[in-house]
Parts: structure tokens; C-alpha cells; sequence
């Protein structure tokens, strides 16, 4: 079973590669779990952040 830092390296690796259009061994998924979205009034979408 591999540690946490080296998950954490492998995911960052993949997100360097994809930078630099490199094929990887899988998508890179990245996560903005500080913030929402949130609908208007307007009927619009609208990207508020918990910072």
C-alpha cells in the first residue's frame, strides 16, 4: 500500500504532465472545495468562495 505522499506525488505528477500535454496513465481530477456555485436571481451562476 502506498503513503499518502506518495499519492500526493503521483497526483501532482499527473497534473505536471497534463500541463505540459503529456499522455497520462489517467485524468487528472481537481477538486475547488473551498467554493460553490450559486444561482441568481437572474438565472445566472455565480462562483462564491469560502476564503
Amino acid at each position: 500500500m502506498k503513503t499518502g505522499k506518495e499519492l500526493y506525488g503521483e497526483h501532482l505528477n499527473r497534473l505536471k504532465d497534463v500541463i505540459n500535454m503529456k499522455k497520462t496513465d489517467r485524468v487528472p481530477i481537481v477538486l475547488n472545495a473551498d467554493a460553490f456555485v450559486r444561482r441568481t436571481e437572474e438565472e445566472s451562476y455565480q462562483i462564491l468562495s469560502m476564503m
